[in-house]
C-alpha cells in the first residue's frame, strides 16, 4: 500500500510536514476531505490541501511525533502499547460519525505517528478513491504488532495473551469488541496502580488509636443505676494500672541488662547480693597466679598451685586451653633429653646420656617458581594465554560541558523526555524525542523525530524521519545544542 503512494517530508520554519502527493490520475474524495480539513477527529491527523498548477497534495502535521515503528522499538511497557491499541480503535470507530471510510486509512507502523508525552496514535487518513480493502487486515495488523514488539519482563505480560486470545477466537474482527478489551485491561492496570501508591492499613491504624481513646465499657447485665461512679472510676483505674505495670516497662528496666547469678560458693550462709560477696585472699592469689601461669610451665609439668579449703573446680568456669602447637614436646620431665635429627645430622648429643634437650627445627622449603601461592588465586589451564578484547563503542561529546555520551544500543534516543529516552538533554528547546542514532553494519546514522527545532549534521538541516549517515567528527546540533560524534 505504501509502495503505491508518494509520501515525502518537509521542513517549514518549526513545522514538520509529512507530504502526499498526488498523481494525475488520482480522485479525490470531496466528503472525506472536506471533513479531514474542518473537523478535529481524535487520533487522526489533521490535514490540509495544497495545489499549485497541476501539482497537488496533502499535508499532514506530524510535528513532535514519532512514528509507531520507533516508538515500539526496544522494551514496550503495558500502558504504552495498550494506550496505543486503545487510540487505534477509537480512531477507527470516531471516523465512522464523520463519514470516513475505514479504506481511507493507512495501517501501516512507518505512517502511524504518536505523541510520547500522552502515548496517543494517530492515523493517516487518505482521501483519495482507492481499491483497497483493509476492513479484512485490520486484525492481523494488530496481531503482528503483538507478535513483534518486546514485552517489559518486570511487568507482568498476562494481558498479551488476552489479546491473542480474543484476536484467535474470533473468525469476524470486531473493532468495538477489541477496544472494550484494551479499555477494560488499561483500566483494570491503572486501578492495581492506585491500589499500590494508597494502601489501606493506614486507615486500621487510624480506628486502633480512636479504640484506645474509648471510656471502658460497663456490663449490660448490670443496671446502671445500681453501680456508683467513683466504685467504676477506681476499678477502671485499677485495672488500667495493673495492665500498665504486666505491660508496659519503664525505660530504666527496658535499657538495665540482666544481672548474672550470684555463684554458688557453699559458703554456709546466703549470700543477698554478688556485689557483697567476699573472696579470700587465697582465692584471690590463686585467680591471680592462674591468669600469670606462661606457656612454658605448661610445658614443663610444673605443679599446680593448691587451691585451699574453697571447692572452685565446680563453681567457676574452667579457664580455656591454649590453642595446641603445630608440633608436641614430651610433657614427661624425668626425659633426660632428646634430639631430633636434622638433615641426617643428629644433634644435641645421644638420647641416653644427654641431660638437655634442643626444640625441633622445622625445614624450610623453599617455594617453587611454578608453585603458586596459597593466598593466590589459581588460574585454569588455558586462561593465562587469553586476552580480552574490548569493542570500542561510539559516543557524543556535549560541547557545553565535554560530557561524554556513549551509544550504547542499536538505536539510541535523544531528548528531554526522561521515561522514554536513553539520554536526557537539559535543554528546552530540545524536543521530547529529537532525534534517534542508528547502528547498523558497524555504520552509524541519525535520524529526526519531527522535532520543533530540527537536526543538523555539520550545519545543514536534516529532513525528519530520514537517515543520515554520519561518520567520525561530525558536528550535530539539536535545536541549538551542538554536539560531537566520535567512533575512537
Amino acid at each position: 500500500m505504501k509502495n503505491k503512494l508518494d509520501f515525502t517530508y518537509e521542513n517549514q520554519g518549526t513545522t514538520n510536514f509529512l507530504v502526499l502527493n498526488l498523481k494525475p490520475d488520482d480522485k479525490v474524495d470531496t466528503v472525506t476531505s472536506g471533513m479531514l480539513i474542518n473537523n478535529k477527529i481524535p487520533s487522526v491527523l489533521p490535514c490540509t490541501f495544497f495545489q499549485m498548477d497541476v501539482q497537488r497534495s496533502f499535508r499532514y502535521n506530524v510535528t513532535s511525533k514519532v512514528t509507531l515503528k520507533s516508538f515500539i522499538a526496544g522494551n514496550v511497557t503495558r500502558k504504552r502499547l495498550l494506550s496505543v491499541m486503545q487510540g487505534i480503535a477509537t480512531a477507527i470507530i470516531e471516523s465512522e460519525e464523520y463519514m470516513i471510510n475505514i479504506n481511507s486509512f493507512i495501517f501501516d507502523t512507518e505512517y502511524i505517528f504518536v505523541d510520547i508525552s500522552r502515548n496517543i496514535p494517530y492515523l493517516v487518513c487518505v482521501p483519495i478513491m482507492r481499491e483497497e480493502e483493509n476492513s479484512a487486515s485490520i486484525g492481523e495488523f494488530i496481531k503482528n504488532i503483538i507478535y513483534g514488539v518486546k514485552f517489559d519482563q518486570s511487568e507482568n505480560c498476562d494481558y498479551v495473551a488476552k489479546i491473542i486470545s480474543f484476536l484467535n477466537n474470533n473468525n469476524m474482527f470486531s473493532i468495538v469488541d477489541f477496544r472494550s478489551l484494551i479499555s477494560g485491561l488499561l483500566s483494570n492496570s491503572e486501578f492495581k496502580n492506585e491500589m499500590v501508591s494508597n494502601p489501606e492499613p493506614i486507615k486500621i491504624e487510624k480506628q486502633v488509636l480512636k479504640e484506645e481513646k474509648q471510656e471502658p465499657v460497663v456490663s449490660i447485665n448490670k443496671p446502671l443505676e445500681n453501680v456508683s461512679k467513683p466504685s467504676l472510676l477506681k476499678k477502671s483505674e485499677d485495672s488500667l494500672k495493673n495492665l500498665k505495670d504486666k505491660i508496659v516497662k519503664k525505660p530504666e528496666e527496658q535499657l538495665k541488662p540482666k544481672e548474672a547469678p550470684a555463684p554458688n560458693l557453699n559458703l554456709g550462709f546466703e549470700v543477698p547480693k554478688a556485689d557483697n560477696l567476699h573472696v579470700p585472699d587465697e582465692q584471690n592469689k590463686l585467680d591471680k597466679g592462674s591468669k600469670k601461669e606462661s606457656f612454658l610451665d605448661k610445658i614443663l609439668g610444673k605443679k599446680k598451685k593448691e587451691t585451699g579449703n574453697f571447692n572452685i573446680k565446680d563453681n567457676y568456669p574452667k579457664a580455656q586451653s591454649p590453642e595446641k602447637p603445630a608440633f608436641q614436646i614430651p610433657l614427661n620431665k624425668e626425659r633426660k633429653g632428646f634430639s631430633t635429627p636434622t638433615d641426617g645430622v643428629q644433634k644435641g648429643g645421644n638420647a641416653n646420656t644427654s641431660s638437655s634437650f634442643e626444640m625441633p627445627k622445622l625445614k624450610q622449603v623453599k617455594p617453587s617458581i611454578n608453585q603458586p601461592k596459597i593466598d593466590d588465586t589459581v588460574l585454569l589451564s588455558g586462561v593465562n594465554n587469553f586476552t580480552e578484547v574490548l569493542e570500542t563503542l561510539p559516543y557524543l561529546v556535549r560541547l557545553s560541558t565535554s560530557e561524554k555520551i556513549q551509544i550504547n544500543k542499536k538505536i539510541f534516543r535523544l531528548g528531554k523526555a526522561q521515561n522514554y529516552v536513553d539520554y536526557v538533554c537539559p535543554n528546552s528547546h530540545v524536543s521530547r524525542s529529537h532525534a534517534d542514532i542508528l547502528s547498523k553494519n558497524n555504520e552509524y546514522f541519525i535520524r529526526d523525530n519531527n522535532s520543533t527545532n530540527g537536526t543538523y549534521v555539520n550545519g545543514i538541516r536534516i529532513i525528519g524521519n530520514k537517515e543520515v549517515k554520519i561518520k567520525h567528527e561530525d558536528k550535530i546540533k539539536l535545536a541549538n545544542e551542538e554536539f560531537e560524534f566520535r567512533i575512537y
